[in-house]
């Protein structure tokens, strides 16, 4: 008798503890726009999630390109992001790549970029507290600080 109550209390305490282990993080989708400040949609750019958590760190990035009005949709874990621009890559010309270009500042290779050179680096991004709730995200907007 006594080693079937011991294997009860074993067979419980096992039970017990695969219970409290954490779940992995399943990705979340994730859809929004971007924007400058005054509404304009920001298209024909490259937008990236990078992980900003320890929760989310060892995700993969979010890359997509935005479409014509701004708007775009993937999936990512939940949690803190540092979100960045880049520009497309239109083809390539004498010598080099064509990138779109604006009135932002200068990129790679001195081109003229339709953003300001801080949204480029995860590090220098205005946009370093975007949160993806575990929910995911519907309706995100970022918008661009006026330059």
């Amino acid at each position: 008798m006594r080693s079937l109550i011991c294997l009860g209390v074993a067979a419980s305490l096992v039970a017990a503890g695969s219970g409290c282990r954490k779940k992995p993080a399943v990705p979340v989708a994730v859809k929004g726009k971007v924007e400058r400040a005054d509404g304009q949609p920001i298209k024909d750019l490259t937008i990236t999630f990078h992980p900003a958590d320890e929760s989310n760190k060892h995700g993969r990035l979010m890359t997509l390109v935005l479409k014509g009005d701004g708007q775009f949709a993937g999936e990512c874990l939940p949690g803190r992001y540092r979100v960045t621009l880049a520009p497309v890559v239109r083809g390539t010309g004498v010598g080099g790549p064509l990138i779109g270009g604006g009135a932002g500042g200068k990129g790679p290779g001195g081109l003229s970029l339709s953003f300001p050179l801080g949204y480029l680096k995860p590090d220098t991004t205005p946009w370093d507290n975007v949160v993806v709730p575990a929910g995911g995200a519907d309706a995100l907007v970022l918008t661009m600080a006026a330059e």
